[in-house]
Formats: C-alpha cells, sequence, structure tokens
C-alpha cells in the first residue's frame, strides 16, 4: 500500500511539473502567436545550474534550489 502512495505522489508531482510547462507554453503563444521553444532551454540552463550547486559547491538541494532562484533575476 505504501509503494501505491509514493507513486502516485511522484505521478501528480511530475505530472505538476508539466503542466507548469505546459501553461507557460500557452501564456507564450497566446500573448505572442508565436510558438517560442527557447523556453525549454531556459528550463534546462536553471536545472544546469542547480545541480552545479548541489554537487560541485556540496550545498543541500534546498539552498540550491534558493541560489538558482536568486541567479535568475
Amino acid at each position: 500500500m505504501q509503494a501505491l502512495i509514493e507513486h502516485l505522489v511522484i505521478g501528480i508531482a511530475i505530472g505538476s511539473v508539466y503542466a507548469i510547462i505546459a501553461l507557460g507554453f500557452i501564456l507564450i503563444y497566446k500573448g505572442t502567436g508565436i510558438f517560442n521553444m527557447a523556453q525549454g532551454s531556459l528550463m534546462i540552463i536553471g536545472a544546469y545550474i542547480c545541480f552545479l550547486f548541489s554537487a560541485a559547491l556540496e550545498l543541500p538541494f534546498w539552498a540550491a534550489c534558493v541560489l538558482t532562484l536568486i541567479c535568475s533575476f
């Protein structure tokens, strides 16, 4: 039973990420009328920066996420 709950939580989390990405694509398309694929590149850069903070600097994941958000602005 515990494995089922874990799978449900992980599935909901992944689905939420997909939904947020899709909403970003929709907002850009409806606002400009152009399907912009650069959004995916920006997400990959953010994930790479977070990984570098976490792996290279050996920071905890939450600290790496906060630093990534600060660097993105």
